[in-house]
């Protein structure tokens, strides 16, 4: 029921993106937000999840920006004696390796990167050679969830 989100520098665009979907969501089911910004480093992840965990109504769950950002929390929460899923559900996105660091896997979002440079670079090349609509075009490419033990409570959790 308390689900926070641990985003990047909020100047950063995918930052904004996010936490605005992560608000609507929350927002949407009747919850509060909670959301804690920090540089795009390990240290910096794990000292801001610490302090959001260390907080008098702490979240059930963390969704990070980015993997990265979840091995931060996994080690906060590792420092705080909270095990993951139990204590708290960890989910995120880019689906990357990071996500074998945490036992039995991080539920991540894929979000079909090299299908997302490709559409990107095609749209570019047409606008380079004057093929390209006069408009703004929009494209969206799926992306994928990866559920994975960090999400799922032991009675809930689906195997890596």
């Amino acid at each position: 029921r308390r689900v926070g989100f641990l985003a990047g520098p909020l100047g950063i665009t995918v930052s904004q993106d996010r936490v605005r979907g992560y608000r609507q969501a929350i927002e949407s089911a009747g919850l509060s937000a909670m959301v804690r910004e920090c540089e795009f480093s390990l240290d910096s992840a794990r000292r801001a999840a610490t302090a959001m965990l260390q907080l008098p109504g702490r979240p059930d769950a963390i969704l990070a920006l980015d993997d990265l950002l979840a091995t931060g929390i996994e080690l906060a929460a590792r420092d705080l004696g909270l095990s993951i899923p139990d204590a708290l559900g960890l989910a995120s996105f880019n689906d990357s390796k990071r996500c074998e660091l945490i036992a039995g896997g991080l539920t991540s979002v894929n979000l079909n990167i090299p299908k997302l440079v490709r559409v990107a670079c095609d749209l570019l090349l047409n606008l380079v050679e004057g093929n390209a609509e006069a408009s703004p075009t929009r494209v969206i490419v799926s992306a994928t969830l990866h559920t994975r033990v960090s999400s799922a409570r032991q009675s809930q959790a689906v195997p890596a």
